[in-house]
């Protein structure tokens, strides 16, 4: 099938015997962490605004 004729999801999913599952979460759930100074410094000096 070529590429132009994958026009809907429900066709790849049908073309290539594809499941999906949704309302659940892909990555997992990380803290946050502190950027470190020299990436704060290089931030506000490459954008000035």
């Amino acid at each position: 099938m070529p590429y132009s004729q994958f026009t809907t999801i429900a066709k790849v999913k049908e073309a290539f015997n594809l499941n999906t599952a949704e309302g659940i979460r892909f990555l997992p759930e990380i803290d946050p962490i502190q950027p470190s100074s020299i990436l704060v410094f290089t931030h506000i000096f490459s954008n000035p605004d």
